[in-house]
Formats: C-alpha cells, structure tokens, sequence
C-alpha cells in the first residue's frame, strides 16, 4: 500500500499496478496480485468486539493502533536535522467519517487533518496528530490551545537546541518564551499582530524601507 501511494497509482486497478506491459515490477516481485487481493479482504487493524466502546471515548480507534505504530517507527528510524517545521495536512478523502473536513483552500477539499512535524530539509515526517474535533482522553484531543498541540507534537525534542518553524496559528509570545527558557529551543514563524505581550514597535510597519528588517 505504501509503494501504491508512492507512485501515485490511488485511481489505477490493482490488474494495471501488476501488468507485466503497463504495471511496475516491484509490485509482481513483493507477492502475487490474488495474495495482494486476499490480504485486502481479510485484513483488519483492530478488535471488532471492543471498537464501539473505545470510540465512544476515541473517534480514531478503528486505527489508532496501526497508527501510533506508524508514529513510533518514524522516530525510531530516524534523526531530525537542526531545523523541524510544524504544520497541518488535509489528507484527502471522502468515505464516511464524522471529523471529516472540507477546506476549500485546500486542493483536495475533503478530507482528514493532520498537525504534523516534520524535518525541514528532507521532509521527512517525524510525528503526526490527526485532528477529531474531540475535547476527551484521547491521544490526539484538543484542549482548544495551539500550545498544547505544539508541545504534543515536539515531545522528545527538548534541550536538542533545534529550531522549530510554525505558523501564525501555533505562535505565540508565551509559547517561545517557554521554548527557549524551559526547552533550549529556537522558534521561527509569523505572529498575529493582536497577540498578547507583543510590543507596539513590532505592530507598526510605517516608516520602513521596502525589504528592510527591524531587530529587537
């Protein structure tokens, strides 16, 4: 499923994916197509019996599992460079889904979100917190603050002196204060002009050359 992804085959029939004429022949040497047929019909990612109470508690539970795997291999398997970004995804899809999104500014439009970490340089994605518009116990719930989302999301990274780059929706005076006292962490990012404890020369843009910089 990952090398399907990969290659941008989602609209392709799994028969194309495994011809010998149109398909990729990685596909035929990982196993036989009716295996790959096979192991979709029957493979399931969690127990059955207990998923309706566990979603009664968890939106995410279906997968949750599978997924928190997916999240420990990926910082297992690898070190961040200096700088890390953190931002959001909408992942596309349209099956049946209560926390599914639609975002109009996003090319997919429907689909699920994702607060994301991520290596600036390579890309590589370090963690991920879906978002299931829960306020509960669940892993990924929202305490309705950026803040806490952001400290979710950089577990692990304290006191490593990475630099951290965020969006205005993240970024606040409070939360970079913290980052570099507590957590020996630079921070890079846009900053709302109403945020508090932001001084008034930082709100005021008259007076300055085009492309020229104030430092403070």
């Amino acid at each position: 499923m990952l090398l399907h992804d990969i290659f941008k085959s989602q609209r392709k029939p799994s028969e194309c994916l495994w011809s010998g004429e149109y398909g990729r022949s990685i596909f035929k040497a990982t196993m036989p197509l009716h295996r790959f047929k096979l192991l979709l019909r029957l493979m399931r990612f969690d127990d059955r019996r207990t998923r309706e109470e566990r979603k009664s508690r968890d939106r995410f539970a279906p997968i949750r599992g599978l997924f928190e795997k997916f999240n420990k291999h990926c910082q297992e398997n690898y070190t961040l460079s200096e700088h890390v970004t953190i931002d959001e995804t909408l992942r596309k899809f349209r099956g049946h889904c209560k926390f599914r999104l639609y975002m109009p500014q996003k090319p997919g439009k429907y689909g699920i979100l994702f607060r994301v970490l991520a290596d600036a340089k390579a890309r590589y994605v370090y963690r991920m917190l879906p978002y299931t518009g829960q306020t509960d116990e669940a892993e990924d719930a929202e305490s309705g603050k950026p803040k806490d989302l952001v400290m979710k999301l950089i577990a692990g990274l304290e006191g490593s002196g990475r630099n951290v780059t965020m969006e205005r929706y993240y970024i606040s005076v409070d939360l970079v204060d913290e980052f570099c006292a507590t957590h020996k962490l630079t921070v890079l990012g846009r900053i709302k002009s109403n945020s508090r404890r932001l001084p008034d020369e930082a709100k005021e843009a008259g007076g300055q050359e085009e492309q020229s910089s104030v430092f403070a």
